[in-house]
């Protein structure tokens, strides 16, 4: 048993797609609820769009939380909302992200968290990651993998670092189904799911990381398009050194 509710803490609309379609596919059919809260909405601020998608931001962000709607009832899971936080932005706004999750822990009363691993993919992602140990002394907390750059390869939903205590889901034609569904129903961003594998998810129990550091030595998954000469909107310029200085300044 998974456990009998569920808190999906989900960095961007999308991301319960890629990390966790047939984790909470199971734990429905187990009879567990899983609530889901999405910490952004998943569309950057308009500075970092291209100059004609910059009128259309609102349209984008509105487009996302239906898509999250649709897939919400694909996958069998509960929306709870989705924050209005652009993309990119998590690591400035954590305290108004562990608010969020506290008030959604204080109504629901869950007795497991999932969150996003450790890894690199993208910075909200790792703030993510840091909200669940704020969480962990009360309640278990768990994580799924979404994608790494660890080794100097993409590998997505597989663990950086497997630790021994990984649960494995592996997709059959029925999940894979569903999870090409759910993909579908993202319709305004197909391009975050390229890095998408249909063959396996993975989940385990939240693992000890020094988030003073980032989280594996070489290039992180979101740097690995900076070679581009200009600014690319689907590239992400954060500095992993200051995600690390902004989990540890809201640590003290």
């Amino acid at each position: 048993m998974l456990g009998e509710r569920i808190l999906l803490l989900i960095p961007h609309p999308g991301d319960e797609v890629m990390g966790a379609t047939v984790a909470c596919l199971e734990a429905v059919d187990e009879g567990c609820r899983v609530h889901a809260l999405y910490l952004t909405c998943g569309v950057p601020l308009a500075a970092h769009l291209w100059s004609w998608q910059r009128p259309e931001r609102d349209q984008m962000v509105a487009a996302r939380r239906r898509e999250a709607e649709a897939t919400a009832a694909v996958l069998g899971i509960e929306p709870l909302t989705v924050r209005p936080v652009a993309a990119r932005r998590l690591k400035d706004e954590i305290r108004e992200a562990h608010r969020a999750v506290r008030s959604a822990v204080k109504r629901l009363r869950p007795d497991m968290i999932w969150v996003p691993a450790y890894e690199g993919g993208h910075p909200d992602h790792d703030v993510v990651s840091y909200l669940g140990t704020l969480f962990n002394a009360d309640i278990e907390v768990w994580e799924y993998a979404l994608y790494n750059n660890a080794d100097g390869r993409l590998k997505a939903q597989h663990f950086a670092r497997p630790i021994g205590s990984e649960r494995v889901f592996p997709l059959d034609g029925a999940d894979r189904e569903t999870k090409t569904q759910a993909i579908a129903a993202y319709a305004s961003k197909p391009e975050e799911f390229d890095a998408l594998k249909l063959d396996q998810e993975c989940l385990r129990p939240l693992a000890a990381y020094d988030y003073a550091r980032p989280p594996h030595a070489g290039r992180l998954a979101y740097q690995r398009h900076r070679w581009l000469p200009f600014n690319h909107p689907r590239i992400d310029y954060t500095e992993p050194e200051d995600v690390s200085a902004a989990l540890i300044a809201y640590s003290r």
